[in-house]
């Protein structure tokens, strides 16, 4: 959590199990090993939980700062790929979710 919140590699929408196994000394294996002990979830899932909080916080600044951001554009810098993955993730943690605030 300390690796994703301190260098917020989720922001990369090429982002890969493998770079965080690299990036943490490890390998692909332990890394989904334990995130799917630990949080239930997949690799993908996790990492898109990182990128809904993201657009949720770019959002918060956007209305605090009174900037006009597209939901597209605040998508993109989130991390998503295309507009598509997000409706995706966010979809799929309304209808189960796995992480609370």
């Amino acid at each position: 959590e300390k690796y994703l919140e301190d260098k917020k590699p989720y922001l990369n929408p090429e982002f890969k199990i493998t770079d965080m196994a690299r990036d943490l000394f490890s390998n692909r294996t332990y890394i989904s090993a334990f995130i799917n002990r630990e949080y239930g979830v997949n690799f993908n899932r996790f990492i898109n939980n990182y990128r809904l909080k993201e657009v949720e916080r770019l959002q918060a600044e956007a209305v605090q700062r009174k900037q006009k951001a597209s939901l597209m554009e605040i998508v993109i810098h989130a991390g998503f790929s295309n507009y598509r993955s997000y409706f995706r993730a966010k979809k799929m943690v309304k209808n189960d979710p796995v992480f609370v605030d």
